[in-house]
């Protein structure tokens, strides 16, 4: 059977395959801390193996094109990444495991992502995922609501049977988690959250207004009680691009955002004021405008003492996610950032992925601006602007739910493009 011509059956098997995958992304991290610690690589392995699975029967159903340009790079590049890390493995012999989880990181999710692109239906997948985003973020909204208020001692904020330390944004203020193990994994699901509600927030006229505006005012709490700087910065970067290329002409939504945002504001100020005291104190100490320019050039280049220790081959493209510490039993072996984590594990290899990541960043962006000339569709272009920030600033391979999510983004991005191919007409409805 052509990969072209997949059977509407199997589409809706793969799409329902994908959210299954999606939420398991969700729950895991509330498995992993609050009811079965101690299967915590199981649970991960689970993910892998329903991964594994549909790319498998991706190829017995012969979904992929072989033909096509997109697979044969990735055919390509898989079998270059092998015979890198298989000499790596010769030169080091470090634990084959470490091998293994370079080999689960680059190369199986890859193809994961290609999957996606094959068989996502845009306007089927845009009809499904509003209903789970509504659900997500309003279970999200309370769940953090409620670790916010609770001191860091409550089952809420634990990490039961971990030694993890549970950050705090100011005394006996938590930086909440959500259903995430980590407050980093709950700032990632944030950060895919957002693109799609904006878009709903412009473009969702069936849904109504009064739906429209609860879920853009749990996306703002959430971002608000986060605690995260990162989170904040984020989401005020996607608002601004929003309103200057998607919205700007659209005086009714900037009228309707910003006197919602002040009303947020108001009920954070008069119900949580703890929360916009202990962000303000975050922000005060890391307001030295010198050290936040150089931190965001080393996040996305790599810093000083990565290029100096740089050599050929790299010490091993495994060792890049924190995976590997159930092998090596080191954290942040090679580096607290992405970039270092490339340019240290793959040597030459890893600088070649480092600009390939800037290349796709550009053609997706672009790409996304031709979209919403062409076909007054927004999503693409807010999706790409996070896409953008996700390649270039975050823990892409090196921690498991930002893997996650950075795997399953390229799938929905790179369906984005088939648009360009299709006969669309300017005024079809997507959602």
């Amino acid at each position: 059977m052509n990969n072209l011509n997949v059977s509407l059956k199997q589409n809706k098997f793969f799409i329902n395959y994908i959210f299954c995958i999606f939420l398991f992304v969700f729950i895991e991290g509330s498995l992993r801390k609050w009811f079965l610690p101690q299967f915590n690589i199981e649970i991960i392995l689970i993910r892998d193996f329903l991964i594994f699975w549909v790319v498998l029967i991706g190829f017995k159903n012969k979904i992929y094109n072989t033909e096509a340009p997109i697979e044969r790079i990735t055919l390509f590049f898989s079998v270059f990444f092998f015979i890198v890390i298989l000499i790596q493995q010769l030169v080091f012999n470090y634990n084959f495991g470490v091998t293994l989880i370079g080999i689960r990181n680059w190369i199986l999710y890859l193809w994961f992502s290609i999957l996606i692109y094959r068989v996502l239906n845009i306007k089927i997948f845009l009809k499904k995922i509003l209903d789970i985003l509504l659900y997500l973020t309003s279970i999200t909204f309370i769940i953090i609501t409620i670790q916010h208020l609770s001191p860091s001692t409550a089952f809420i904020n634990q990490n039961i049977g971990t030694d993890i330390y549970i950050f705090e944004v100011a005394r006996d203020i938590v930086r909440v988690t959500g259903t995430f193990s980590f407050t980093y994994g709950y700032v990632q699901f944030i950060y895919f959250l957002t693109p799609f509600i904006l878009y709903y927030l412009d473009e969702g006229k069936n849904l109504g207004n009064t739906k429209r505006l609860i879920i853009f005012f749990m996306l703002i709490f959430c971002v608000f009680l986060s605690g995260s700087r990162a989170l904040i910065f984020y989401f005020l970067f996607q608002l601004f691009f929003f309103y200057v290329f998607v919205a700007s002409h659209k005086i009714l939504i900037i009228f309707k955002g910003l006197i919602l945002s002040l009303i947020i504001y108001l009920i954070i100020e008069n119900f949580f004021p703890n929360s916009i005291l202990a962000t303000l104190e975050r922000f005060e100490t890391a307001s030295d405008k010198y050290v936040i320019h150089l931190r965001m050039l080393e996040i996305i280049f790599g810093n000083y003492n990565s290029w100096m220790n740089f050599s050929i081959l790299g010490e091993g493209l495994g060792l890049s996610s924190n995976l590997s510490k159930f092998f090596i039993n080191v954290d942040f072996i090679l580096g607290e950032n992405e970039s270092d984590r490339i340019i240290l594990g793959g040597g030459v290899f890893g600088i070649f992925i480092l600009i390939f990541k800037f290349f796709l960043s550009f053609y997706f962006i672009i790409k996304g601006f031709k979209i919403f000339k062409s076909f007054n569709y927004s999503l693409p272009l807010l999706f790409s602007s996070y896409f953008i920030i996700q390649i270039l600033t975050q823990q892409n391979t090196g921690q498991l739910t930002s893997h996650a999510f950075s795997f399953l983004s390229l799938g929905i991005m790179l369906s984005f493009l088939k648009i360009f191919n299709s006969s669309l007409n300017k005024n079809e409805n997507y959602y």
